[in-house]
């Protein structure tokens, strides 16, 4: 039953499994990857497309900035709303946290709190399945020490229950267009393989983001089959912004919908980064997401989480 559900965290998780494409699946996307007028010239002046993409499939920079708050203090502020069927406010949680991490351990606590509606069972759980992925993913209860060289991550590891979702959820948030596994999807998320490549249209243009000039890589399901026949996508959007010259992700945004018997998902998520001293941190999260599993309520979930204050304790 839980199979359906992890889907709601797509972009959670700190860490990567590199993908990799055949050269033939590479050619694929570089005949049909659409170019605006200012990245035409970009190219004519020694900007190369195929090294572009290569770095879309590949990159690990959106990894690192997640894996380094692990070994930073930062204060973050969460904001979690439950809705009904009209959109309306039925529990929330607000609080404002504080990491602190002293080589080679962390550990939070929590400076500010206010809770409204039923957000808890009578047992003090949460009551909501998106409140304790949102709890797995980003808060520490107890004292977490990780050694240099430590257990990490593992892509043929095989994992069980809560940990089974989330380690396909990190497959999903560093290497979108790999397949993962999730039932009655299939090949449907690994967007950049031949078989998915006619249902998208795949693109790179510029734009300002803060000020900061930018590529916008765009993978996104062509129109026709968003309306007539959407079940053959599971991908919707995914827009990724490069900071031209360094070419470091700065934004993702991601929008996944799919419906089967088994479950039916809705799901949008942006994820901002932020350069503070050497490094670049997750700066501003915000999903907005409906998911319903059978036999159970629709449950529809919004949430925000801004990281701030970054430095060494």
């Amino acid at each position: 039953m839980l199979m359906g559900r992890w889907f709601i965290f797509l972009c959670m998780g700190y860490h990567l499994v590199t993908p990799s494409l055949s050269a033939q699946e590479n050619e694929s996307i570089y005949q049909i990857i659409q170019l605006d007028s200012i990245t035409i010239r970009a190219a004519k002046e020694g900007f190369e497309v195929d090294d572009f993409i290569d770095l879309v499939i590949n990159d690990k920079s959106f990894y690192e900035a997640f894996q380094h708050l692990r070994t930073i203090g930062y204060t973050f502020q969460n904001e979690i709303l439950i809705l009904d069927r009209k959109k309306e406010k039925i529990a929330s949680y607000h609080s404002t946290a504080r990491q602190y991490y002293q080589k080679p351990c962390r550990y939070m606590t929590e400076e500010f709190k206010d809770v409204q509606g039923r957000f808890f069972t009578k047992n003090g759980d949460y009551k909501y399945y998106t409140a304790r992925l949102y709890d797995r993913m980003f808060f520490t209860h107890d004292t977490v020490c990780i050694p240099e060289g430590g257990p990490g991550f593992s892509p043929t590891a095989d994992p069980e229950g809560m940990e089974k979702h989330v380690h396909e959820l990190k497959k999903l948030i560093f290497t979108p267009g790999k397949k993962a596994n999730v039932p009655l999807i299939g090949n449907k998320t690994a967007i950049f393989e031949k078989e998915m490549l006619p249902y998208y249209d795949y693109s790179i243009g510029s734009d300002t983001l803060e000020g900061q000039p930018t590529y916008v890589f765009t993978v996104q399901t062509k129109k026709e089959f968003l309306l007539h026949n959407p079940g053959k996508t599971v991908i919707k959007n995914l827009q990724t912004w490069f900071a031209k010259g360094s070419l470091q992700i700065l934004k993702r945004q991601y929008t996944l919908a799919a419906s089967t018997l088994l479950y039916h998902f809705n799901v949008t998520m942006d994820i901002n980064l932020i350069k503070t001293g050497e490094f670049y941190y997750p700066q501003l999260i915000t999903y907005d997401g409906t998911w319903k599993v059978a036999s159970k309520k629709t449950e529809h979930a919004k949430f925000k989480i801004r990281f701030s204050q970054f430095k060494n304790d």
